[in-house]
């Protein structure tokens, strides 16, 4: 006996005893001659865009499928635009609250350098007067060094966010290309 015919062998064994073990489950009583039976669920994962093919069978699966899941999307979307907005209103609010802050605070501490310069207290009002105008430089330098690499960064995802636009772009083109063939 050769390895082919051994493996069919093996096979209408195996299911001859799969067979049998369903026979030997039937229920009786209220529920007479029931058979229990085995069910099969093919599952399919898809990530990405999606092809006319993969609508097509979801459209044919489930009416209505692909509306459903252009409405998903698009609500999706314009819940991702609100949420930038909320925190670009935020980031804008907290920026000028630290802009207010930072005025109110080097006002006073000017006022207070010009008041110990006047009551003769100079080097104590030097110290104050020079730490406030070097603590301001130091936090405008910083400032616009996080906003440089705040821009650098926006401007690689959205270079990234391009390419893979124009890749998903050249996939539906060879997608619908390919259907339209066939």
């Amino acid at each position: 006996m050769n390895g082919r015919t051994s493996r069919v062998t093996k096979e209408n064994q195996r299911l001859k005893a799969e067979n049998d073990l369903l026979r030997s489950t039937q229920v009786s009583g209220p529920l007479t001659n029931v058979d229990l039976r085995m069910l099969s669920v093919k599952q399919e994962v898809h990530s990405g865009v999606l092809t006319s093919e993969a609508i097509n069978t979801l459209e044919s699966a489930v009416p209505g499928a692909a509306d459903r899941i252009l409405t998903m999307a698009e609500k999706q979307q314009a819940h991702r635009i609100s949420i930038e907005g909320l925190h670009l209103n935020s980031d804008i609010s907290t920026r000028a609250k630290g802009q207010y802050f930072a005025f109110i605070l080097c006002t006073f501490a000017m006022i207070a350098t010009v008041v110990l310069g006047y009551m003769g207290q100079t080097i104590v009002g030097s110290v104050l007067g020079g730490s406030t105008i070097v603590s301001l430089a130091v936090a405008f330098i910083k400032g616009r060094d996080l906003q440089r690499v705040e821009r650098e960064e926006k401007a690689k995802i959205r270079e990234a966010a391009k390419e893979l636009a124009k890749a998903r772009k050249t996939n539906s083109t060879e997608s619908v290309s390919g259907s339209v063939k066939k």
